[in-house]
């Protein structure tokens, strides 16, 4: 979901921008004449220039080990426990236990 935000947003930047630009121009456009022609498109084509973009960056600079391992939630003691990706010797008891019957690879310690 946060990456769906971070994309619909990054896309909008065109689009925010320019009506920053035709908002505090000195001559003021009419806003039915502000898309006509190529200004849409090229708003729209900045707008996926700004997400391919913003795609390449997080892949790029993401954080995280390939050997991790994804965790569920769970709840413990009647306490809800986060879960989330942990390096295979980082693990728990509990962590291995919530794992059982998912991934046999982190069973050897």
């Amino acid at each position: 979901m946060r990456v769906m935000i971070i994309n619909l947003l990054l896309f909008l930047v065109p689009f925010i921008g320019y009506g920053l630009f035709l908002y505090f121009r000195k001559g003021k456009i009419d806003p039915s004449e502000a898309l006509q022609g190529k200004q849409f498109y090229w708003l729209v084509g900045g707008g996926i220039a700004c997400v391919i973009i913003g795609l390449v960056v997080l892949a790029t600079f993401q954080t995280g080990s390939p050997e991790a391992v994804y965790v569920p939630t769970r709840y413990e003691n009647g306490v809800l426990v986060p879960g989330g990706f942990r390096n295979p010797d980082e693990l728990t008891d509990a962590d291995r236990e919530a794992l059982s019957g998912f991934d046999r690879s982190v069973d050897r310690k």
